[in-house]
């Protein structure tokens, strides 16, 4: 879990062309003398700049007063800041997992289990819950309820309060292939604009970027706020849904209960090789078939990821019965193919 995150200047996320040559630097046989020096800087005082920053991002006047928040800060970056600007706002603060030692980031808690929130939202006097990833990108929210909340109800409850600001420009808003339709359909039905781009939050700030768009994000968590930050950022974004809750007055669970999301199925399978889709017919043809299974009403997604051995296939439509046998038909032609056992 421990690793590099590397910013180019204007604070982007460095190319992918770019990340490789620096990883090809990393493998070459070159005596450490003769590699060229860089300059290193250390800032002390940066997490409470950043704290600074953070706390100002919400409107003058709002404050989180009577909110009790539950943070779980996966033992990673997080561990200082997201409490304290918690606690500056005037929230009733509860932490856990902020042991910043590297050695347990993500282990059993975090935005991967939000189970460990959601036992402490639960406990007498309810609460809302926030769960961070180990290097503070992403966030998982948990309502009042004990129920974790999808990242694109994150993304709707967000656009819909930008766009009553005045904030959102063009009325446009950028998700990924995996992104619910029910949330683009509620958007629409509000005159804002849903564009996708492929999963990833570097290619999310690409097509934000390409549609001057000022939000972007995944149901996974990543949120990106463009006039605040070129990255995403679960501080910034959980700030955002609380202060909207600050504002109105009124619980998480209600504010998203509006956007509708589809029913949707995933399935993980491990494969030995990552042929081009298109270039296995059995794979090719249960696809098409599946789409049209699914009519106008649903959705097949077909990816490796980009990181494990795994094709993921992801299925939503309103017929749930006619998710699985979607999703198994796709399946069994990764099998046939003698892609995946």
């Amino acid at each position: 879990e421990n690793g590099f995150k590397l910013f180019g200047r204007g604070g982007e996320k460095l190319t992918v062309a770019a990340e490789r040559r620096i990883e090809q630097r990393f493998r070459e046989d070159v005596p450490r003398a003769e590699k060229p020096a860089g300059r290193a800087s250390v800032r002390p005082a940066a997490v409470m700049e950043y704290v600074d920053f953070a706390v100002g991002t919400l409107p003058p006047g709002v404050r989180l007063d009577g909110l009790k928040v539950v943070v779980d800060c996966a033992h990673g970056a997080t561990g200082v800041s997201t409490p304290a600007a918690l606690v500056r706002l005037g929230a009733e603060v509860v932490t856990t997992h902020t042991e910043g030692d590297g050695l347990r980031i993500n282990e059993g808690c975090g935005s991967l289990h939000p189970e460990a929130v959601r036992e402490a939202a639960l406990r007498p006097g309810g609460a809302i819950g926030l769960a961070h990833d180990g290097d503070g990108d992403r966030l998982v929210m948990v309502d009042e309820l004990g129920d974790v909340v999808d990242g694109d109800r994150v993304l709707g409850l967000i656009a819909d309060r930008l766009a009553r600001l005045g904030e959102l420009n063009g009325g446009r808003v950028v998700g990924t292939v995996l992104s619910n339709r029910g949330l683009e359909r509620w958007l629409e039905g509000r005159g804002l604009q849903f564009h996708r781009s492929e999963v990833g939050d570097r290619n999310v700030w690409q097509m934000m970027k390409h549609h001057d768009a000022d939000l972007g994000g995944e149901p996974s968590g990543h949120t990106i706020l463009r006039r605040l930050l070129s990255t995403d950022d679960a501080l910034l974004t959980g700030l955002q849904v609380l202060g909207v809750m600050a504002v109105t007055g009124r619980p998480l669970c209600e504010l998203v209960a509006p956007i509708p999301l589809l029913p949707r199925q995933t399935l993980n399978l491990e494969v030995r090789r990552k042929p081009a889709l298109e270039e296995v017919p059995a794979v090719a043809l249960a696809s098409a078939e599946a789409r049209r299974m699914l009519h106008d009403d649903g959705r097949l997604v077909v990816r490796y990821s980009g990181t494990e051995a795994v094709a993921r296939i992801q299925v939503e439509g309103p017929d749930t019965a006619l998710l699985s046998e979607a999703l198994e038909l796709v399946a069994g032609a990764f099998r046939s193919a003698g892609i995946a056992a």
